[in-house]
């Protein structure tokens, strides 16, 4: 009788897991639209927070408006306008016959033409008035228009008038009175000018910026500073991607700022309604000056900003490439 073999037991094995086939996408909109809004709103109020601490710190706060403007007086453009304003009141005041009397040598102006005596007179009353404003009282005079230039610039920041208005008629009132110790001291009394000569006008959007943003500053300086770093903390926690977030508004903001620093470093966000060019260039002058920390602070932030979003890069590709290395164990 024949035996039967057995059988060998058949085991079913699992399926093997194939791992190539793609998970599935959890979508987080909700998440991702709320921090959006709230990286939108960090970034703007990153940016006007560095307004308002500009704002706070340059012109608002006299000792430091007095070292930002006091160099101007070496300025070329500075000198060379009140020198002329100057020079112009004093020969449309004086009679070309009193001025030659006082400062021409009794025989320089025989068979001189009148045009000649008055290029001889012009010289001669620009020498007196240069001599003034390379001198330590002319510094003095700077210095004092400025403490009042600046107490009025604060109050026309608190209005909206979309520009400001910088009045050196007493930085030329008092360089003509300096004349005094001049040989043209008799004749001094004589010379008046205009309440309208020295007032300059600037507007533009810089301008702008500084009225608005004093605003700002006025409402609570810390409170601002405060909501953006709450708006900030809000949006990288709520984000699906923290650090991807964090680095989104790091870069937005660097962008920003970058943006605004050449603009700012454009001459033509700044005007002036005159058409003197001596003027033009003593408002640029004075301006470009006031926003010059302005213009730095948002560089170096953008660059700043900059820095961190592509170092941040950097390390996190060093880390997926460090993970990524598998060791294998010997047999």
């Amino acid at each position: 009788m024949e035996e039967k073999t057995a059988e060998p037991l058949k085991i079913e094995q699992p399926a093997p897991i194939n791992n190539n086939q793609p998970s599935k996408v959890v979508h987080h909109y909700a998440r991702t639209i709320i921090a959006s809004l709230f990286g939108i709103i960090a970034m703007c109020l990153i940016i006007a927070s560095i307004l308002v601490v500009w704002v706070n710190q340059t012109l608002t706060n006299t000792n430091t408006y007095m070292a930002t403007v006091t160099p101007l007086v070496d300025s070329d453009a500075i000198q060379n306008y009140v020198a002329q304003q100057a020079s112009k009141a004093i020969l449309s005041n004086i009679k070309s016959t009193n001025l030659a009397t006082t400062l021409l040598p009794p025989g320089s102006i025989t068979s001189q033409t009148t045009a000649q005596i008055n290029s001889l007179l012009t010289t001669e009353v620009n020498t007196s008035v240069l001599k003034i404003i390379k001198s330590p009282q002319f510094a003095t005079l700077w210095y004092n228009t400025n403490q009042s230039a600046q107490m009025q610039l604060v109050s026309q920041l608190k209005s909206n008038s979309g520009q400001l208005t910088l009045n050196l008629s007493p930085l030329i009132n008092g360089t003509i009175s300096e004349l005094k110790t001049t040989e043209l001291a008799p004749l001094v009394p004589q010379v008046s000018i205009p309440k309208s000569e020295g007032v300059l006008n600037l507007k533009g959007g810089a301008i702008d910026k500084a009225h608005k943003f004093y605003e700002y500053f006025e409402e609570g300086t810390y409170i601002i500073v405060a909501a953006t770093l709450l708006c900030t903390g809000l949006c990288i926690l709520i984000s699906v991607h923290h650090i991807k977030t964090f680095r989104r508004i790091v870069f937005g903001t660097g962008i920003i700022s970058l943006i605004m620093s050449a603009l700012l470093e454009t001459p033509s966000l700044i005007k002036f309604n005159g058409t003197n060019q001596l003027e033009q260039r003593v408002a640029l002058a004075i301006a470009a000056t006031l926003f010059h920390r302005l213009q730095l602070a948002t560089l170096i932030i953008g660059i700043s900003c900059m820095v961190i979003v592509f170092g941040s890069k950097l390390i996190s590709k060093f880390r997926k490439r460090k993970l990524s290395v598998v060791t294998v164990p010997k047999a």
